[in-house]
């Protein structure tokens, strides 16, 4: 079986990261070929998506957390390590079954509530 998990490209370095991380090493352990793909792209298009930097907006970091598009390897499972990243379910699905791993919904469910 072959999973390929979608996540940033600086593991280790946020909670979601470690998470991504200790979850390929516990894949592999069980015998399972894992596949890495990072949300950041590169290329001509990222490039000019820099330029925007210079004018104060930070366009790449926002298609890190919310990306619109991914070439998908080749897997039996994808697993999309949080859910920022499901806005790719409507905009360029895969081509297989999903995971999604949600990662603390509170915020987003009481961000109404004025005492919080």
């Amino acid at each position: 079986m072959r999973v390929c998990l979608v996540t940033r490209a600086e593991p280790g370095v946020t909670g979601t990261t470690t998470y991504a991380a200790y979850l390929r090493e516990g894949l592999r352990q069980a015998g399972i070929d894992v596949l890495i793909k990072a949300t950041e792209g590169s290329g001509t298009l990222w490039r000019l998506i820099d330029l925007g930097q210079k004018f104060g907006v930070d366009v790449r970091t926002f298609l890190a957390h919310y990306p619109l598009r991914l070439s998908w390897p080749k897997a039996d499972v994808y697993h999309l390590t949080v859910q920022n990243y499901a806005s790719l379910l409507l905009s360029c699905p895969p081509p297989g079954p999903v995971v999604v791993t949600v990662h603390d919904l509170i915020p987003h469910l009481l961000r109404s509530d004025a005492r919080l």
